[in-house]
């Protein structure tokens, strides 16, 4: 009944909150401290263990994807192995107990400070990078990454660009968005065909690592 409930809360994509109290920011920092072991305390993120950025991340996106990792949508095992999902997806259902939690620790992460200079590690043309990005990725994502709540297309600005380019990896080969339930990881699965060669998907990760943090338009 549960995977039911929340599978539910997938397909008509409403946010979390909708459905319980107000974020709770003091309980939402208590979860998150386990999680800065790896993501940092002050959600950097951490190169070596693999882990993005998780400072002011909108809220209603990390709900959907703590919510899809307890789901089995995402970090799953087949058809290709997510090796570092399948890690997140485990502790999603260790350390994250209920849907309020989930809220609560979301709302905490987007209250953080975004990360400011992250290191560029992507070797690609910028410029090359805004014609792919213009012509594919603008529509959803935003003119500064910003995402749309509304279109449940989410930030791209200020995450570590290596985190971004094996997204686009993942969802080429199926490591992520493969589940018809995964509604939105479908879409994007689709959108990722368009960067069909290494250098564009280099170019568009070492454009969007240009933009600098926006607020949402809607």
């Amino acid at each position: 009944m549960k995977r039911v409930f929340v599978l539910g809360l997938l397909a008509c994509a409403a946010p979390l909150s909708s459905f319980a109290a107000e974020p709770d920011l003091e309980r939402g920092k208590q979860l998150y401290f386990f999680c800065g072991t790896c993501h940092g305390q002050a959600g950097e993120g951490n190169a070596l263990l693999n882990t993005p950025a998780a400072a002011r991340q909108d809220s209603w996106y990390v709900e959907r994807q703590l919510v899809n990792y307890r789901a089995n949508l995402r970090g799953y095992w087949g058809p290709m192995e997510d090796i570092y999902g399948n890690q997140m997806k485990n502790m999603a259902i260790a350390q994250v107990p209920d849907e309020q939690a989930i809220i609560d620790m979301a709302a905490y992460m987007e209250s953080m400070d975004p990360p400011e200079s992250l290191p560029i590690t992507v070797d690609g043309d910028p410029e090359a990078g805004r014609e792919v990005y213009e012509a594919s990725c603008i529509a959803c994502h935003g003119e500064n990454g910003e995402g749309s709540t509304l279109l449940g297309a989410p930030r791209l600005s200020n995450q570590h660009d290596w985190y971004l380019l094996r997204q686009i990896k993942d969802f080429l080969s199926g490591a992520r968005g493969a589940p018809r339930d995964d509604i939105f990881g479908t879409q994007m699965r689709y959108m990722a065909k368009l960067l069909d060669t290494e250098k564009k998907q280099n170019d568009v990760t070492a454009y969007i690592a240009t933009f600098q943090y926006a607020e949402q338009r809607d």
